[in-house]
């Protein structure tokens, strides 16, 4: 049996959990949808309750925000199958064989010990001015081909899009002492290679579906940035930026960038918005940002 589980949070997905069951359903196959959703605003519920009047699926809310590792554990010991497939809410269905790609993996002896990803597209238009920043980076850093991801198969994990059996996803699960937006999947990947658990990425990616804003990411950009900071001796081997940091700090030059963000940060943002994201500068505003906020913690 299959488990697709999707953890959502003010995200309306019920065109991917569509798109999904008539997949399984032309499959033929035992299988399950299940979302959870993380608190979101009443709006949000609302829309994404209709899901539990479909076959095979089920919506279910949690009380409070417990965060992205907590709520994909939840769902894996929710999940009736025993071949689980994770995916993020803002993800869009692009493959008509996107679940049979998967399946097929299991028919292999040694699938219960390795994990599969599927990678990430974006679309070839862009978005509007004002929501240019998440996708030019997105292109840039993330929509990687299956080749280029196997070279370095742990450092190019992604929650986003990945198939694993529950009886070893189980025993490598999300750590839950990571609350705040950002970084749970680098430290699974992490964890994955140091067990040398196999990764092997796929030529089966969804494409994402984020519509944030410029300032939205940005926001998301130095909340991740705090959760690296606060997790760094867990982090730092798979971190250039963390790495990075390490640098200027050993020559006592964080007060001198943390400078740097106070007087620049607003330029900064405004060269990675508009037209045309200048992401040469977007290495500067983290490390910057990174700076300033490990300053503030007396970190210099």
């Amino acid at each position: 049996m299959l488990s697709i589980l999707i953890p959502s949070y003010n995200f309306d997905c019920s065109l991917l959990v569509d798109a999904l069951h008539k997949q399984a359903e032309s499959l033929k196959i035992s299988y399950e949808i299940l979302v959870a959703d993380d608190c979101s605003e009443e709006a949000f519920r609302l829309i994404m309750r209709k899901i539990n009047s479909w076959p095979h699926c089920q919506y279910f809310e949690q009380e409070r925000n417990v965060g992205r590792a907590i709520i994909r554990n939840t769902l894996a010991r929710k999940a009736a199958g025993e071949w689980l497939l994770f995916l993020d809410a803002d993800a869009l269905m692009i493959k008509s064989d996107f679940l049979a790609v998967y399946l097929k993996e299991t028919q292999k002896e040694e699938a219960k010990n390795i994990v599969f990803t599927g990678g990430l597209v974006y679309p070839s238009e862009e978005p509007e001015v004002g929501k240019r920043l998440r996708h030019f980076y997105g292109l840039l850093h993330e929509q990687r081909s299956e080749k280029e991801r196997n070279s370095t198969p742990y450092r190019s994990f992604s929650s986003f899009n990945f198939f694993i059996a529950k009886q070893l996803f189980m025993h490598v699960p999300f750590d839950e002492t990571f609350k705040a937006y950002g970084h749970e999947d680098t430290y699974l990947g992490l964890q994955l290679e140091e067990r040398e658990i196999p990764i092997k990425h796929l030529n089966n990616p969804m494409q994402h579906d984020s519509h944030e804003s410029d300032e939205e990411f940005l926001v998301k950009t130095r909340t991740a940035i705090r959760s690296l900071f606060e997790k760094r001796d867990l982090l730092v081997i798979g971190s250039p930026l963390l790495q990075t940091f390490n640098r200027i700090k050993k020559f006592h030059l964080v007060f001198l960038f943390a400078l740097l963000y106070i007087f620049t940060s607003g330029i900064l943002a405004r060269q990675l918005s508009g037209k045309k994201p200048n992401l040469v500068l977007f290495p500067l505003y983290k490390l910057s940002y990174l700076a300033i906020f490990a300053a503030r913690k007396g970190e210099l």
